[in-house]
C-alpha cells in the first residue's frame, strides 16, 4: 500500500499558509486605501459649503459677535473699506475706510463697527464660484445700524443708517479647510454707500 509522503503534506499546508497570508496582505492594503481615501466633493457641493460660510460671517456680523465675525479669517488676511457717507447729496469717506491686515487690525475694525447697532441686513445678487482651492462670493449687502436706541418718537433719519454696498469674499482651501482670506466692503472703483433713515424692502427689490 502506497503510503503518503509527510515531506509532501508539510508543502501544501505551507503553501496553503502563503496564499493565506499573501490574501490578508492583499486585503490589508485594499481596505487601508479605502479608510484613507478623501471623498471628492463636486464644485456644486464646495459651492454649497462655501454658500454656508458666507452666512454665517454675515449673520454673525448682523449678531455683532465678535468671536464668530474673526472665526473664519486666515492668519494674514485682508480687509478692504471703501464706503462713502452721502447725506443730503454730499459724499464723505466712512470714518472706517482703509485697508486692515492681518486679524489684529481687522477685529479691531470690527469692535469700531460694532459700537453701532445692527438691526437688520439682507443680501442680493449672490453669486459663488469656486476654482479648485479658491472660491469667490460676490453680492450686494444691506446693513441697517442704529447709533444707539431707537427713539420711536424721533426722526428716523438721525437714528437709522443703511449701508448699501457691493461686497466680496475670498476664499482659500488651506490644508484642508476654507480660509476667509480676503474681505471687500465696496472697492475702490465702485464704493459702498451710507444713507441717512431706513431704506425698505421696497428700494432693495428695486436693485434685481
Amino acid at each position: 500500500m502506497a503510503q503518503t509522503s509527510g515531506k509532501g503534506s508539510r508543502g501544501i499546508v505551507w503553501a496553503l499558509v502563503a496564499l493565506v497570508v499573501v490574501f490578508i496582505i492583499v486585503a490589508g492594503v485594499g481596505w487601508g486605501l479605502f479608510l484613507t481615501k478623501k471623498a471628492t466633493l463636486s464644485t456644486a457641493d464646495q459651492a454649497n459649503i462655501i454658500t454656508a460660510y458666507a452666512f454665517k460671517h454675515w449673520n454673525a456680523i448682523g449678531l455683532e459677535n465678535l468671536t464668530q465675525t474673526m472665526s473664519q479669517y486666515s492668519s494674514n488676511a485682508v480687509l478692504y473699506w471703501y464706503v462713502k457717507y452721502t447725506p443730503y447729496d454730499t459724499a464723505y469717506n466712512a470714518a472706517l475706510n482703509g485697508t486692515y491686515k492681518g486679524t489684529s487690525a481687522i477685529q479691531a475694525v470690527w469692535s469700531k463697527f460694532f459700537g453701532e447697532s445692527v438691526v437688520y441686513f439682507w443680501v442680493n445678487k449672490l453669486t459663488v464660484k469656486v476654482s479648485g482651492s479658491t472660491a469667490t462670493v460676490t453680492a450686494i449687502a444691506w446693513y441697517i445700524v442704529s447709533n444707539g436706541t431707537v427713539n420711536q418718537s424721533a426722526p428716523v433719519s438721525s437714528q437709522l443708517y443703511t449701508l448699501i454696498m457691493p461686497y466680496e469674499l475670498y476664499y482659500q482651501n488651506i490644508n484642508g479647510s476654507w480660509k476667509l482670506t480676503a474681505e471687500w466692503w465696496g472697492f475702490p472703483n465702485d464704493q459702498g454707500s451710507v444713507i441717512p433713515g431706513a431704506y425698505g424692502l421696497e428700494a432693495f427689490l428695486h436693485t434685481f
